[in-house]
C-alpha cells in the first residue's frame, strides 16, 4: 500500500482580543488565581482582568501614609496610560480619603472637588453617575481602594460582591508577605 502522507499540523488559533479572553474568566478561576498568585503585579492583573469584564473602568489606587497613589487602571478594556502619576493627599477631602479612613465602602455620584477631578482626569476623564469604591484592608489598615464604574449590571447589587473580592484580594496579599517571611529565613 501507498504511504498516506503526513498532514501538516494545524495552525495555531490565532491570538484572541484580551476582551475575549476575558469572558472566560469566572469568579472560580478568579480565585484559584488570586490563591495562587506568584507577586502583587500578578494580583492586579488578575483583579483588573475579572473586573474589566464587569465593568467599564475600574482601577487600584495604593494608599501609603496620607497620600493614595494610581496603581493600576483598566477603560474599556485597555490599560489607562500614566495612571500611576495620580497623586490624591489624603489630607483634604475625596472620596478615596473618605473609603480609605472609613474603612468602608463608598456608591455613588464623585462630586465635584478638586481632588475628585484630579482622580477622574487620572482615569481617563469623565464624571460618572455612580462609582464604587471598596478598600482593601490589611491588619485593620486600608492599603488599597479598588474603584468601579459603569458595567452590565447595577452598582448597588453589586457591592457585596465588591467586598467579598476585596477580602479574598486581601488574603492573597497576606499570603505573599507569609511566603516572603517564610523564606527569608
Amino acid at each position: 500500500p501507498e504511504p498516506v502522507p503526513l498532514a501538516e499540523p494545524p495552525a495555531p488559533p490565532p491570538e484572541e482580543p484580551w476582551q475575549e479572553k476575558m469572558e472566560r474568566f469566572s469568579t472560580d478561576a478568579l480565585f484559584h488565581a488570586l490563591a495562587h498568585a506568584g507577586d502583587r503585579k500578578e494580583i492586579a492583573d488578575v483583579l483588573l482582568r475579572f473586573l474589566g469584564q464587569e465593568f467599564e473602568r475600574t482601577a487600584l489606587f495604593l494608599i501609603k501614609g496620607e497620600t493614595a497613589s494610581g496603581w493600576r487602571a483598566v477603560w474599556r478594556g485597555k490599560e489607562v496610560k500614566d495612571f500611576s502619576l495620580v497623586r490624591i493627599p489624603l489630607a483634604r477631602p475625596s472620596v478615596l480619603k473618605t473609603v480609605a479612613e472609613g474603612k468602608g465602602f463608598y456608591l455613588g455620584a464623585v462630586a465635584e472637588s478638586t481632588l475628585n477631578d484630579r482622580m477622574l482626569d487620572g482615569l481617563g476623564g469623565g464624571r460618572p453617575e455612580t462609582a464604587l469604591l471598596v478598600p482593601l484592608l490589611l491588619g485593620g489598615r486600608t492599603v488599597m481602594v479598588l474603584y468601579a464604574e459603569g458595567g452590565k449590571r447595577e452598582l448597588q447589587g453589586r457591592v457585596g460582591e465588591l467586598q467579598k473580592l476585596a477580602g479574598k484580594a486581601s488574603l492573597a496579599f497576606e499570603i505573599l508577605i507569609a511566603r516572603d517571611k517564610i523564606l527569608m529565613g
